[in-house]
């Protein structure tokens, strides 16, 4: 204060003794003190496994104050991610249980004593939970995380065609998530049809990843993806009938293989035309490989890979029903857990001579036999029986088995559709679980070739979606195996 006044008093002395006038007072600037807000330390990225806990730290300081108040949220990603344990500049967060790739945005905001702030982000990358190792790799196993696409939206070409033969995985190698379609019309070959995803979620129609543009189709009924030819980049083959109609000549099935950035004709399968409907991919015989089922009406075969995408037809292990009498629907997957893949086939359940729906269990050879199997029970009226999934919808350890139906018989043929609900019983029984899922049958909805199990609202259960968003038919889980429409 003292000084304050010395300055003063020598400015008034100094003007008064001017003989020139009076100066302009000149008045000492107050500096001005800008508080600097708090400084935060947090890792940019964090890899955890589902269903762990991780923890994280953000030290944060303030060079002029205190920092009064350290906010931690979830500004992106699903809403099941749960922070607890907030300790200011340590935080922990319990992870789900995620049957898909999920990341998720942390930010923490520090504020200081004069309410200046300072925030940071990290994300976490979410491992998913670990397959089934008899699953690893199968045409089953890209079904779980495929994207959930409006099938109308999506086909810019050959929209009128029907189009049942999708599937998935990133075919340009830009770790984006790609979606083949064959589609056909039942009387002329129709080239195949990709569709690039981006980041954004969209996709943009493509021929340029066919070494051969004219490859396609007359009737395509389900098209699978593996890696056949083990070189890390995913394969395609896809399954036709021909044409709709008596005699029904059949087709024969193709395979396109990947290079990375381009899918060329594989192995040359004109030879084993028929009226293929269903096929599967997995290690059949156990040597390593995936090896593919094709379910042809009767005589039903597989194809044995010997590793480097060359198939040898073969019918030694063939159940001799699927010889006999005519299989749709075939699927490979490991419905009891045991670490090996069962082999699931079915047809039209509504004449004697049609096959009946039925498990053939893996055993850890490629014999699979009427001597271990078990019968799936009929639904009536619905008899058509177009695909099968299979996972543990309630929690308890123990797969559930979903079988999608289509209205079956002289009246209803491929009229309505009914959801299948069984629990698999350790001894290998089925547990009807029909009440526990709402509005499972329509007669009069249009019916639909397959089912996804997936977490589609990612609270770390599974839910049972028709692979087709513009039929908007999801029945969420709550957790314990209840399925609401």
């Amino acid at each position: 204060m003292y000084k304050i006044i010395i300055i003063l008093n020598f400015i008034f002395l100094a003007s008064c003794g001017s003989e020139n006038g009076d100066y302009p007072s000149v008045a000492t600037p107050i500096p001005t003190i800008v508080n600097q807000p708090p400084t935060l330390t947090l890792q940019s990225v964090y890899y955890v496994d589902a269903g762990n806990i991780v923890e994280l730290s953000a030290p944060a300081s303030d060079s002029d104050g205190q920092v009064i108040s350290i906010k931690w949220e979830v500004v992106s990603g699903p809403d099941s991610m749960t922070l607890l344990q907030d300790s200011g500049e340590r935080i922990s967060i319990d992870v789900p249980s995620y049957y898909c790739d999920v990341t998720v945005t942390i930010r923490v905001t520090a504020t200081d004593d004069q309410n200046a702030s300072t925030n940071a982000d990290t994300t976490i990358h979410v491992n998913p939970l670990p397959r089934l190792p008899a699953e690893e790799g199968t045409s089953y196993s890209v079904e779980l995380c495929a994207p959930y696409i409006d099938h109308i939206v999506l086909r810019t070409e050959n929209p009128e065609n029907f189009a049942q033969a999708l599937t998935y995985a990133d075919f340009n190698n830009d770790g984006i998530t790609d979606i083949f379609v064959a589609s056909g019309n039942s009387m002329n070959r129709t080239p195949f049809e990709m569709y690039i995803g981006s980041d954004s979620e969209q996709y943009q129609y493509t021929q340029a990843l066919f070494a051969d543009p004219s490859l396609g189709q007359i009737h395509p009924r389900r098209a699978i993806t593996s890696d056949f030819n083990s070189d890390g980049q995913p394969d395609i083959f896809i399954i036709g009938h021909g044409e709709d109609a008596p005699p029904f000549p059949g087709e024969y099935n193709i395979l396109l293989m990947s290079s990375g950035n381009q899918l060329f004709s594989g192995q040359d399968l004109t030879a084993f035309v028929g009226f293929n409907h269903g096929g599967a991919a997995a290690d059949i015989d156990l040597d390593a490989d995936m090896d593919i089922v094709v379910a042809t009406g009767k005589n039903s075969y597989f194809l044995l890979n010997n590793g480097t995408g060359f198939f040898t037809y073969n019918q030694t292990h063939v159940p001799i029903e699927m010889i006999l009498s005519p299989a749709f629907s075939v699927e490979l997957l490991d419905l009891d857990a045991d670490g090996f893949v069962d082999l699931l086939a079915g047809g039209h359940e509504f004449t004697p001579s049609n096959m009946p729906t039925i498990v053939y269990w893996g055993n850890g050879t490629s014999n699979y036999s009427i001597a271990a199997s078990t019968l799936i029970p009929v639904i009536p009226n619905y008899q058509v029986v177009l695909d099968f999934d299979a996972g543990d919808l309630d929690g308890n350890g123990l797969r559930e088995l979903i079988v999608t139906r289509a209205g079956g018989g002289a009246a209803n043929f491929y009229k309505g559709y009914a959801v299948q609900y069984l629990e698999t019983n350790a001894d290998r029984t089925f547990l009807n679980k029909s009440s526990a899922i709402v509005d499972s049958i329509s007669a009069t909805e249009d019916w639909f070739s397959s089912i996804r199990l997936t977490d589609i609202d990612l609270d770390s259960d599974l839910d049972v979606v028709v692979d087709d968003a513009s039929r908007q038919l999801i029945w969420l889980n709550d957790g314990q195996g209840n399925l609401a429409h």
